[in-house]
């Protein structure tokens, strides 16, 4: 088969999109097909990396988006998609690019819609709800959908957003079970104390909710706990944060682009802070399960169908009930807590992801006729 991939919002310090990408793309080329993938960037560039063609697209930057970019001229992404003459094209982007699988149905070219995010989770308590923001994001997501041959989400809160008669497919994402694992943890004669160490991972942006991270460390100080919270990521909010966090024991270890280094900050805390409510899946969760780490997530979000028996906790995004969650792990045996994470973990694989995936692509594409030309 022939595969094209198509995102925007995808930088080179992007999060979950960008790791899905670079873990499939490779794998379908591996399984014996050809995958182009197509992103925005500041100028027309072609390359090859790990066997997937890379076509990237001049998209102008999203304003106060921290860098993302779209594709928002049609006649560039067509002439890339005519040349490339795909047989399926994997779709990473509802809004924006919501008028591509239409126009690829009256090409007897299936779309794979991949939904990333929840807009209307994420959107909720920014925008004012007077104005019709939410029926603005479901007529893109379904018009979207309904042109679609297949539409796939790694989980029950993603499918949420989607009508009930949007058959929706579960495909649960993977982790790199080899680069996250227990052994990376230092050894403790490594740390410089012997404050026990917390994790943070993701963007420093509001809908990660990384403030709450920090007041809860702010709460186990206050109840006696001797805690280190180092923060990996960055974002529009290190600033406040900082500031924020001032005399408090938290480290900002910044943007790491060496996965290995944050599988050792990973691996090495004892229990991983993750409130952010509106992730669709929850990679980094899912990466620290990997490390043996077990993590506190909200009710709310994706990350909270991760958590397993002896995994982590459910608690609520404020830094009491966090605190709480926090301080019944550290109550816990850590040995148990490590192998029941990891076992967990393992039931996770990309390999599977992307099997799950052409499975889909070859029904999809045996079912052509459904998606004939239209009028």
């Amino acid at each position: 088969m022939r595969i094209v991939q198509i995102a925007n919002f995808v930088t080179p310090t992007s999060g979950g999109l960008r790791r899905t990408l670079e873990a499939l793309g490779p794998r379908y080329v591996a399984a014996g097909h050809r995958c182009t993938l197509v992103h925005p960037g500041p100028s027309r560039q072609t390359s090859v990396v790990n066997g997937v063609r890379i076509e990237q697209v001049p998209g102008p930057p999203l304003p106060l988006s921290g860098g993302y970019r779209v594709l928002t001229r049609r006649t560039p992404l067509q002439r890339v998609l005519a040349a490339a003459r795909p047989d399926v094209v994997e779709l990473s982007d509802k809004t924006t690019l919501s008028w591509v699988p239409a126009w690829l149905q009256r090409r007897a070219v299936p779309t794979v819609l991949i939904a990333h995010d929840r807009h209307d989770a994420m959107l909720a308590g920014t925008l004012p709800g007077w104005l019709p923001w939410r029926s603005v994001i479901a007529t893109f997501a379904g018009r979207t959908a309904e042109a679609s041959a297949a539409v796939v989400c790694a989980s029950d809160f993603c499918a949420e957003q989607f009508a009930p008669d949007i058959g929706v497919t579960r495909v649960p994402l993977g982790v790199d079970l080899g680069t996250f694992h227990p052994s990376c943890a230092p050894a403790p004669c490594a740390l410089s104390d012997d404050a026990i160490p917390l994790a943070f991972v993701g963007r420093l942006s509001p809908e990660k909710r990384p403030g709450v991270a920090v007041d809860t460390v702010r709460e186990l100080v206050a109840r006696g706990r001797n805690v280190i919270l180092r923060v990996i990521g960055d974002g529009p909010l290190r600033g406040q944060l900082e500031a924020r966090a001032m005399g408090l024991p938290v480290r900002f270890a910044g943007h790491l682009d060496d996965r290995s280094s944050v599988a050792t900050i990973v691996a090495g805390a004892r229990v991983m802070l993750a409130p952010c409510g509106t992730e669709t899946f929850g990679l980094a969760v899912l990466e620290a399960l990997a490390c043996g780490t077990p993590v506190v997530v909200p009710p709310d979000g994706g990350a909270s169908e991760l958590i397993g028996p002896g995994t982590g906790h459910v608690a609520g995004p404020d830094p009491r009930s966090m605190a709480d969650a926090v301080e019944r792990l550290l109550d816990g045996v850590a040995a148990d807590q490590s192998r029941a994470c990891r076992a967990h973990a393992e039931l996770f694989s990309w390999d599977g992801t992307a099997a799950a995936m052409l499975g889909l692509f070859e029904h999809v594409c045996s079912n052509r006729a459904t998606h004939a030309p239209v009028a």
